[in-house]
């Protein structure tokens, strides 16, 4: 999808990653989790061009204030 977006010349398109929404079911952990997006998406992300901004769902029962500051 981001390189999709990417490709759309106009109107200007912000390019979000919403890599911390939720916690994927192969993962048991949100901060084994936050390390995977950390040492292999973002990289690729950051690499290909393919994003802005990043956003982290932060409240009880999903991710909180120290892993946002770890992802961001």
């Amino acid at each position: 999808m981001l390189k999709a977006v990417r490709a759309i010349q106009r109107p200007r398109i912000d390019q979000h990653i919403f890599g911390a929404h939720a916690l994927p079911p192969e993962f048991k952990n949100f901060e084994k989790y936050i390390d995977y997006l950390i040492e292999r998406v973002l990289p690729e992300v950051t690499k290909e061009k393919l994003a802005d901004r990043a956003d982290i769902f932060i409240e009880k029962g999903y991710f909180n204030p120290k892993l946002a500051k770890n992802i961001l």
